[in-house]
């Protein structure tokens, strides 16, 4: 069976195609909001302290007993101490 040329498909296959891209867009769209937690909601908590959190990295897990309770945003050097925002 030879192939069609695009330009000469019915519209509906050409609308088919460009709803099948389209969600294909969206999922990997959704993918990346998931994994950059696009959707939650949290409030911002900064410590002020002399030296902890100096290690700590970026993302790095906050635990409460071992259970994780929130993530490192930033830690910055606040003149004698650290300043170190979490969520």
């Amino acid at each position: 069976m030879p192939r069609t040329p695009v330009l000469e498909r019915p519209a509906s296959q050409k609308i088919l195609g460009a709803a099948f891209m389209a969600l294909i867009l969206f999922f990997l769209w959704i993918t990346y909001a998931f994994f950059t937690k696009a959707f939650v909601d949290y409030d911002t908590v900064t410590l002020k302290t002399d030296t902890t959190g100096v290690n700590l990295p970026q993302n790095a897990d906050i635990k409460l007993r071992g259970m994780i309770v929130g993530e490192v945003r930033s830690v910055s050097p606040d003149g004698d101490g650290v300043k170190l925002d979490s969520a």
